[in-house]
C-alpha cells in the first residue's frame, strides 16, 4: 500500500525591512522602519522623535503607512503595525500584506508601498527597478528568520535528508520523472548522498511560489550549487510542486 508522503519547504533566512525615504513638501520627511518584505508608497507627516525610556515618542504623530512584501515577515509587520497605532493614539494607519518578497519589491520599486518586507536582500534588477522609479531606500536586517523542509510525523521512513538528497527529490531534473520518494534514489546515489533508500511512497510537494524570497533562498542553499556542477541551465525547484503564497495552506498540507 502507498502512501501519499508530503515535503514542504517553508519559512525564509533572512529578513530585512527596506523602508522608502520620503520625499515630502517644504516641511518634514519621514523615514519609517518595519519589519522585512513590506513596501509602501503613501508619505507620512511624522511629528519630531523623542527618545523616552520606552522608546520613541509617537504620540501626535499621524498618516497612512502601506507595507508589502514577505509572507513570513507579515506577522511581524502586523504586530508593528497595532503597536504603532498604539503608540501614536490612533494616528498612525498601518496597512500590512504578505503577497511574497518579489511581488512586494515590484510594488515598493514603483512606488506603491513605503515599506517593502523581505526575507532575502534586494536584487540588482530589483534596485535597478526602484532607481528608475524615483524610489530610495534604506535597508536594515530588522530579524533572523529560518528556512525549514518538513515532512508529516508519520513520514517514520524519513528523518533527514542532505542537500544532495533534496535536489534529488525537488531540483530541475526531478520534474516529471520523481513522483514517488524512491524514485529519487539513483540521482541521491549518484550525487553521493547517504539519504539513498527513500522509501516508495508517493511524493507530494509544496512550498512558496516563485514570488517568495523562501522560494529564493531554498535554490540558493540547496539547488543552485548542484545544478550550476551539474551544468544545468536554470537552477530552480521542479515545476510540477504545489505552490501557495499562503504559509498556513503549506503548514497544513503536511
Amino acid at each position: 500500500m502507498n502512501i501519499s508522503k508530503r515535503v514542504s519547504f517553508i519559512g525564509a533566512a533572512v529578513a530585512l525591512a527596506l523602508t522608502a525615504a520620503a520625499c515630502g513638501d517644504k516641511k518634514e520627511s519621514t523615514e519609517t522602519t518595519a519589519a522585512p518584505e513590506t513596501t509602501a508608497a503613501t508619505e507620512t507627516t511624522a511629528a519630531t522623535e523623542t527618545t523616552t525610556a520606552g522608546g520613541l515618542d509617537l504620540s501626535g504623530v499621524k498618516g497612512n503607512v502601506f507595507v508589502t512584501g514577505s509572507s513570513t515577515v507579515e506577522p511581524i509587520s502586523i504586530k508593528v503595525g497595532e503597536l504603532a497605532k498604539t503608540l501614536s493614539g490612533g494616528g498612525l494607519a498601518v496597512t500590512v500584506e504578505g503577497p511574497g518578497t518579489g511581488d512586494g519589491f515590484k510594488t515598493f520599486c514603483a512606488g506603491g508601498a513605503d515599506i517593502s518586507d523581505a526575507s532575502r536582500k534586494i536584487k540588482d534588477t530589483e534596485a535597478e527597478a526602484c532607481k528608475a522609479g524615483g524610489v530610495e531606500y534604506i535597508e536594515l536586517a530588522v530579524a533572523i528568520d529560518g528556512l525549514t523542509v518538513a515532512t508529516s510525523p508519520k513520514n517514520t521512513a524519513v528523518e533527514c535528508l542532505d542537500t544532495k538528497a533534496l535536489y534529488a527529490l525537488l531540483g530541475p531534473e526531478s520534474e516529471g520523472t520523481v513522483s514517488k520518494w524512491s524514485d529519487a534514489n539513483a540521482l541521491a546515489t549518484e550525487l553521493g548522498s547517504k539519504y539513498n533508500n527513500l522509501p516508495a511512497a508517493d511524493l507530494v510537494v509544496s512550498g512558496p511560489g516563485e514570488e517568495s524570497g523562501t522560494y529564493d533562498t531554498f535554490v540558493e542553499f540547496a539547488i543552485a550549487a548542484i545544478a550550476k556542477e551539474r551544468k544545468i541551465e536554470k537552477a530552480a525547484v521542479r515545476a510540477d510542486y504545489s505552490s501557495s503564497a499562503n504559509d498556513n495552506l503549506i503548514v497544513e498540507g503536511i
